[in-house]
């Protein structure tokens, strides 16, 4: 069995966790995805995050990559774009799990920097910060954290997924 394969009990509960629903609320969703994210890393401390996915199979890395990608917005979202492998990681994994207008919505940001590339120094972003209309980023961070303002959270494409993919995350 592949070390990073769940019990299907396990997987069946955390399908049911991030199931959309009327009564749960996205911060507890967001929960059950980024804690399933940290437990396929668990034992990778101080290792890159892309030596730390190769193992995975897509499915998990997507998931990683989305839980990473919200968890840096959330905290410091400006920080986590400069020099940084996360946005591609994330535009991969939007990819891998059909999130379509999240991607769009990424591409849309990197277009604000200077050579329409997400900014190697800090500095580079000040441009960026001064052009753009006051809440500008903080509207960015809002949509991919909360999914507010776009058609689906990014848990309910994860969700999605992992219900077609149920392979690539349980040991059936």
């Amino acid at each position: 069995m592949n070390k990073h394969l769940i019990p299907k009990n396990e997987f069946a509960a955390l399908l049911q966790a991030l199931k959309p629903a009327k009564t749960q609320k996205q911060d507890e969703r967001n929960k059950a995805w980024f804690a399933f994210a940290e437990k396929l890393l668990v034992g990778w401390n101080g290792v890159s995050l892309s030596a730390a996915l190769s193992p995975l199979t897509p499915g998990q890395s997507a998931l990683v990559c989305c839980a990473r990608f919200c968890r840096e917005a959330e905290y410091d979202f400006l920080t986590s774009l400069t020099d940084s492998p996360l946005p591609t990681l994330a535009s991969k994994a939007f990819v891998t799990i059909h999130a379509q207008e999240y991607l769009d919505l990424l591409q849309q940001l990197q277009l604000v920097f200077p050579g329409k590339e997400f900014p190697e120094f800090a500095e580079d972003m000040l441009s960026a910060l001064r052009k753009q209309p006051k809440g500008y980023f903080d509207n960015m961070v809002e949509k991919f954290v909360t999914g507010k303002g776009m058609k689906r959270a990014i848990c309910d494409y994860l969700h999605d997924y992992m219900a077609v993919h149920p392979n690539e995350f349980c040991s059936l």
